[in-house]
């Protein structure tokens, strides 16, 4: 038996200097040009989805059925109104999973044409950027799931958010787990949350992101947004006609 990785063509860096890790063409290639000696667990790294990788080795394989993926991601991948992201491929985190009333767990999912590798791919491992995007992603999720009542829209502010770096996040699969810290609840419908969320791979703590925000009925702060520019396209206008009376 022998066990392997599979990743998007994306993380071709990882897959390149790592013996067991194969891009899905080159597993592809590998497999379909003689028969397999010995079975092979493929495990699903990032981008890779089971449906479409099945139908690949049932396509093209030599013996397919000497090739069996035995683990990908557990849970199922969030969706827009968890995420707040209209296109799936940038949605990074799957539905939370509750464990107790302020814990929660996620896997992450990092889709290979993801916002964050289309304009920056470097190395082997995920980019910061798109573990912070998985930390913020985590806890709209859990608000949107657990926290807030149903049919009604929300718009979250983010007070603080500051992520601590601790090792690389490689394209296999990892997990976040959230805590809530505390919570309070306003008047007008508003939630206030203080989190944790932490991104665990392979049994090492690989980032801890601190967060502060509240959760708004969209009614309420539209209002306050709205008022909120006006008062700064008026102070502004202000200022360069202050400049340009001067000139």
């Amino acid at each position: 038996m022998q066990v392997v990785y599979v990743v998007d063509n994306r993380f071709s860096q990882f897959a390149e200097k790592h013996e067991t890790v194969f891009t899905v063409s080159s597993f592809i290639d590998l497999v379909s040009k003689e028969p397999n000696g010995e079975r092979l667990n493929v495990i699903l790294g990032q981008g890779v989805d089971q449906a479409g990788l099945q139908t690949l080795i049932d396509r093209y394989a030599a013996t397919p059925k000497m090739i069996e993926i035995v683990f990908g991601a557990k849970r199922p991948k969030a969706t827009y109104f968890d995420a707040h992201k209209h296109k799936s491929r940038n949605i990074v985190v799957s539905l939370a999973e509750r464990v107790s009333d302020q814990e929660f767990l996620m896997d992450l999912y990092f889709d290979g044409d993801n916002e964050f590798f289309d304009d920056h791919m470097s190395g082997q491992h995920i980019q910061g950027m798109g573990i912070t995007e998985a930390g913020r992603q985590a806890f709209l999720a859990v608000t949107e799931q657990y926290c807030l009542p149903a049919g009604k829209r929300h718009y979250f502010v983010i007070h603080r958010m500051e992520t601590e770096f601790k090792a690389f996040v490689f394209p296999i699969d990892a997990y976040a787990r959230y805590f809530i810290v505390s919570e309070n609840r306003g008047s007008k419908g508003n939630v206030s949350i203080e989190a944790r969320i932490e991104i665990w791979q392979a049994e090492v703590l690989c980032a801890v992101c601190q967060v502060s925000f509240t959760a708004f009925e969209v009614s309420w702060i539209n209002n306050r947004e709205h008022a909120a520019a006006q008062n700064v396209l008026s102070a502004r206008t202000e200022q360069l006609t202050r400049t340009l009376l001067a000139a």
